[in-house]
């Protein structure tokens, strides 16, 4: 029996291709970990600002940003990222 296999494209919008590649492979993207909320300060808080920092060829992590009701701005840590890009949680 042949193996069945699933090609899906979209050559103009990149956004939808990864999208799709992380529903299908169970990834975690920086839009799933922008949608959470975070215990910050003691309080349950969700990021205004998401972005991974990796430098090359080493492990990263993911960088939130956290505006608490009092104003303060607050940095925070909130995932690991393995050598290849792929976010761990």
């Amino acid at each position: 029996m042949r193996p069945i296999y699933l090609s899906v494209a979209f050559p103009s919008d990149v956004f939808k291709y990864s999208r799709v590649k992380a529903l299908l492979t169970n990834m975690v993207t920086l839009e799933d970990l922008a949608k959470k909320e975070y215990e910050v300060e003691g309080r349950r808080l969700k990021p205004t600002k998401v972005w991974k920092v990796q430098p090359k060829g080493r492990k990263g992590f993911v960088m939130a940003l956290f505006k608490t009701p009092d104003g303060k701005t607050v940095r925070k840590v909130i995932a690991k990222v393995d050598e290849q890009g792929n976010i761990i949680t």
